[in-house]
């Protein structure tokens, strides 16, 4: 595959004390990986998976296109995965702030979980969101709330307590798909 393949990195890379907002669509899964490829080539990295969307051959490969040293970069990411509002609220308490680069995919994807009640989701959040302040002040913290994840209804007050937060803010609803989607016949 041609360097031509690997998208064109569309968001700045986020810097120490501040809070970095992507609002997109699930094409920006591949500017979000390039992303963290940038920073993982720098060296440590966080990376908190909220919506279950990362994918690692996908990562590998966009890494070998940058440099040939890929288990070595590779071991520059440390992977959470969260299930929960729950896990994901337990994995953001657990992080130091100690400079480490953080990124979050699908930040309110499991804030959406009905069989928790809303109020205890909405303060779980607002416990998050805490911690997401926490380590910025020592780290660079990129976060992607998946258009699709935008809630509606009483969860529409999600978004907001986000954007609060955040530092810069990204709404890209037309992400250009980068790989191109494949034949079945």
């Amino acid at each position: 595959m041609s360097i031509s393949s690997t998208p064109t990195l569309l968001l700045p890379v986020p810097s120490r004390g501040r809070i970095s907002l992507v609002i997109a669509p699930r094409q920006a899964i591949e500017n979000l990986t390039a992303l963290l490829v940038v920073l993982a080539v720098q060296g440590q990295v966080n990376l908190v998976d909220g919506g279950n969307l990362f994918d690692g051959y996908r990562l590998a490969h966009m890494i070998k296109i940058q440099t040939p040293n890929v288990p070595q970069v590779l071991d520059n990411i440390s992977l959470s995965r969260s299930f929960t509002c729950y896990q994901l609220v337990a994995l953001l308490k657990a992080l130091p702030a100690e400079g480490t680069p953080l990124v979050v995919f699908d930040l309110l994807s499991t804030f959406l979980d009905e069989s928790v009640p809303f109020s205890r989701r909405r303060g779980l959040l607002i416990t998050g969101l805490d911690h997401l302040q926490r380590i910025s002040a020592r780290s660079p913290v990129a976060l992607w709330v998946r258009l699709q994840s935008v809630p509606s209804g009483k969860e529409d007050q999600f978004l907001p307590l986000v954007i609060e937060i955040a530092h810069d803010v990204w709404r890209l609803e037309n992400v250009p798909s980068c790989s191109p989607q494949l034949s079945l016949f």
